[in-house]
C-alpha cells in the first residue's frame, strides 16, 4: 500500500471493522474498475483486458483471505504464491500480475493504483490481456485484488498439434525440403504425457522407434513458436515423414500448464 492512502484511512475510518459474514462481492464495483482500466488502456492506444472468469475466481478468494486475515498483502502465510493461486482456479497463462488495495470507493482506488508506479505498471501492461476484479465490504471499507495475465490463445492438444505442423511443413518448403507426410503415433503422445510427468524432456525413448533420423523435445507456452532444433529437423531433406507427440499439462517447473512436446522424422 502507498503512504498517502494509508494515512488517509488511518484518519478516517477504523482500519479493520468488523466482516460481515456471507456478504457477496461487488459486482458493479469490480465492472466499474474494469472500465476504468481499459478506459487507461485505450487512451494510451492499449489493448483493452477482458474479465477472465478463473482470474475472477482467484481473486475474489484472495480478497477473502485478506479480509479474514484482516492484512493487505499479495501472499498470506497458508497461501500459494500468485501463479499457483491462478493456476489452481484454472488460468490457462504465460505471465501474470497482481494489485491488492483497500479504500473506501472503487474510483478512488483506481486512482491510487495510477499513482503508485509498480501497480499503474501493470494496468497498462501491453502483454496482459485478462483481468479478475475480487471487490468485496468489510465494514467502511472495499478490499479490493486485480490479477492479470497474459492468456495463452491455444489451450487444446490438438490446437497446439495442428500449429506445430502447419509450421513444420512451411520451414520444409521454405529450406527446399520435399513435403513430409505425418505419420500418427500413440505412442510418442505417451511419451509428451510422460515427460509431464517425470517433468523432464526425454528424446531417447524415440529414438529407439524404428527408422527415426531425428528427435526434438521441448516446451511451449506459445506452441506456433518453433525452437531452433525443430528447424534443423525441416532442414533435412532426406526424411520423408514425421511423427509429433503432444500433451497439454502442469508440472513442478511448469504449475500453470505448458504444451510438452515431442517430434520424431523418418
Amino acid at each position: 500500500m502507498f503512504k498517502r492512502l494509508i494515512i488517509f484511512l488511518l484518519l478516517s475510518v477504523p482500519l479493520f471493522a468488523t466482516v460481515r459474514r456471507g456478504e457477496d462481492f461487488d459486482a458493479q464495483a469490480e465492472s466499474q474498475i474494469v472500465t476504468l482500466i481499459n478506459k487507461e488502456r485505450t487512451e494510451r492506444g492499449l489493448e483493452p483486458v477482458r474479465i477472465d472468469t478463473t482470474l475472477t475466481v482467484a481473486a475474489r478468494r484472495h480478497t477473502e483471505l485478506m479480509i479474514d486475515h484482516h492484512e493487505l498483502t499479495h501472499k498470506l502465510s497458508d497461501e500459494p504464491v500468485l501463479r499457483d493461486r491462478l493456476a489452481d482456479a484454472g488460468a490457462v497463462f504465460d505471465i501474470a500480475g497482481e494489485n491488492v488495495a483497500y479504500d473506501w470507493a472503487p474510483e478512488h482506488a483506481h486512482d491510487e493504483f495510477m499513482h503508485s508506479p509498480g501497480h499503474r505498471a501493470n494496468i497498462l501492461n501491453p502483454k496482459f490481456t485478462a483481468i479478475g476484479l475480487g471487490v468485496k465490504h468489510s465494514g467502511n471499507l472495499i478490499w479490493v485484488t486485480e490479477d492479470f495475465s497474459k492468456q495463452l490463445g491455444t489451450t487444446s492438444a490438438s490446437e497446439a498439434a495442428n500449429l506445430v505442423k502447419t509450421k513444420y511443413l512451411e520451414l520444409r518448403h521454405k529450406e527446399g525440403a520435399p513435403l513430409a507426410v505425418e505419420k500418427p503415433s500413440p505412442a510418442l503422445g505417451k511419451v509428451a504425457c510422460e515427460m509431464a510427468n517425470s517433468d523432464k524432456l526425454d528424446t531417447q525413448s524415440p529414438r529407439k522407434m524404428k527408422n527415426v533420423r531425428g528427435v526434438m523435445a521441448w516446451t511451449a507456452t506459445d506452441p506456433a513458436k518453433l525452437p531452433e532444433q525443430v528447424k534443423q529437423l525441416a532442414a533435412d531433406r532426406a526424411s520423408t515423414s514425421y511423427s509429433l507427440g503432444v500433451c497439454f499439462a502442469s508440472s513442478a517447473s511448469y504449475p500453470n500448464k505448458v504444451f510438452w512436446m515431442v517430434m520424431a522424422i523418418y
